[in-house]
């Protein structure tokens, strides 16, 4: 008779389907409040002041520079386009300091037309100080991470599978297919590291995914083959990858985050 652990392995790692709450138990903010969420941290990141020019004779002077730079600029992936899209900039406007009353009804065609609130930020958004220190997080382990994009997309795929999240599956659908993930690929994703077809390398970015999914340990043969290619500060990344984005489906799973419409109806 197969173990507790075994029984685990065979229920986790070959689930069949996503988990979806019909609605959200936390709902997200209201387009509007988010949008004005946004600008108002905006308003106050930019009253934080700091000498870019100033030379600390210390190894952490770029890493902490580059961080008080990422908060203060973290908002402008969202509202630059916003900014763009109402011609504020042809009117002599900022979009730091319009009322926003006043644009409500652009703002509202543009989120319409763009698909551009993220319903996982607009609930985040509830919790402000989360929100803030999230953001940071997040950039860190995606867009900074050194690990090619496309193995990250494998590497964050499972990990979403196996979470059965929904919305992170589906946001990583297309991020992964940019970086050059077939159909194929996002199968043998679904069924595991001991899928036909895999390349080497690939069968083993998923097989750390669930090793530290089930044990919380990646086993010395598996960390092997990763020391051949990454270097430590990639190993150390790619645990916290791992870390976060099972975390993040928890959050997302449990909230009942719903999948914008942009997103739905992607090839699964």
């Amino acid at each position: 008779m197969a173990n507790n652990r075994e029984k685990k392995l065979v229920k986790n790692l070959n689930n069949n389907k996503l988990l979806r709450l019909n609605t959200p138990r936390i709902p997200p903010l209201d387009k509007l409040e988010y949008v004005q969420g946004l600008i108002s941290s905006r308003r106050a990141t930019n009253l934080v002041k700091f000498d870019e020019d100033v030379k600390v004779e210390s190894e952490w002077n770029d890493p902490v520079l580059s961080l008080v730079k990422e908060l203060k600029g973290s908002n402008s992936f969202y509202l630059n386009p916003i900014s763009s899209y109402l011609k504020l900039e042809e009117k002599g406007l900022d979009i730091n300091t319009i009322n926003i009353k006043d644009f409500e009804e652009p703002i509202k065609d543009f989120i319409k037309e763009r698909g551009y609130i993220f319903n996982l930020r607009a609930t985040l958004m509830r919790h402000k100080d989360l929100f803030l220190r999230w953001g940071l997080f997040a950039g860190q382990v995606y867009t900074h991470s050194e690990i090619p994009t496309r193995e990250k997309e494998i590497i964050i795929l499972r990990a979403a599978w196996l979470c059965r999240s929904e919305y992170e599956w589906e946001h990583h659908l297309i991020g992964g297919k940019r970086a050059g993930l077939t159909d194929e690929d996002i199968s043998r994703i679904k069924e595991g590291s001991d899928a036909k077809g895999w390349e080497p390398f690939d069968a083993t970015l998923v097989r750390t995914v669930e090793e530290l999914y089930l044990d919380n340990f990646i086993t010395d043969t598996t960390w092997q083959i990763l020391t051949e290619r990454f270097e430590p500060y990639q190993l150390i990344e790619i645990i916290f990858i791992v870390g976060y984005y099972s975390l993040l489906a928890s959050a997302l799973n449990t909230l009942g985050a719903q999948v914008e419409g942009m997103y739905k109806n992607i090839q699964k």
